[in-house]
């Protein structure tokens, strides 16, 4: 894969193993890494979790706000050149990172983030602009927030948990020239976690873990406040 030989890249949002995996992997294909806010051929942005922008858990309507304004700044830093093609591409939060934050912050972030990647598509695509979702599962760095919840059945497949290199190199190539005619794709990076459902919370509901009368990670989220 050589599709980002020249282009330039800047990466946003969430800070960590994820942002350093997906600057390596944008650097050795090729990709010239700037700072927020130039003229990009490429926008990556690592959606931060509600622990990242220090809100409370539950706080979902000022989570995707400010998800919003973020992935809008990444679009906005888009180079106005139409002669080449630009991409977007947008890593939703991972599902280990929201834990401590319940289902509803995470549901509606990853709800808004996905509409908001398909109405670049929509509004910019005759542009030659691009944009894809990846979204990851349990990230192999948040694996100790579900330790404390064996009853959960999350491992749906081997390889569940998810390392930040997968997900950088997923980054890469939907940035790359490789995946020149990929636009509106969500991508599960998982180990087939959302296979059966497009997302872990039907799981947990599903397999008659999470009820009406019982919600295990708000168990978590009371431990924690201990």
């Amino acid at each position: 894969m050589d599709g980002l030989s020249g282009i330039f890249a800047s990466v946003t949002g969430s800070e960590g193993a994820l942002r350093a995996a997906t600057i390596r992997a944008l650097q050795r294909e090729g990709a010239q890494i700037i700072a927020p806010g130039g003229a990009a051929d490429v926008a990556v942005f690592l959606a931060p979790s509600p622990a990242e922008l220090e809100l409370p858990p539950g706080e979902a309507g000022e989570y995707v706000k400010q998800l919003l304004d973020g992935v809008a700044r990444a679009v906005a830093s888009l180079s106005p050149d139409e002669s080449v093609s630009r991409s977007l591409v947008i890593v939703a939060p991972s599902i280990g990172q929201t834990f401590r934050s319940g289902p509803v912050p995470l549901s509606a972030a990853i709800g808004a983030l996905k509409g908001f990647s398909r109405a670049v598509v929509v509004k910019h695509g005759d542009r030659g602009v691009r944009s894809n979702i990846v979204l990851p599962g349990i990230l192999l760095a948040d694996a100790e927030l579900t330790e404390s919840l064996p009853t959960i059945p999350l491992q749906r497949a081997v390889g569940e948990l998810t390392h930040p290199g997968e997900v950088a190199e997923a980054v890469a190539f939907l940035a790359s020239s490789d995946a020149g005619y990929i636009s509106g794709a969500e991508l599960d990076i998982d180990g087939g976690l959302s296979g059966d459902r497009h997302s872990a919370m039907s799981v947990l509901w599903a397999a008659g873990v999470m009820t009406p009368d019982r919600n295990p990670i708000q168990e978590l989220m009371t431990r924690g406040r201990r």
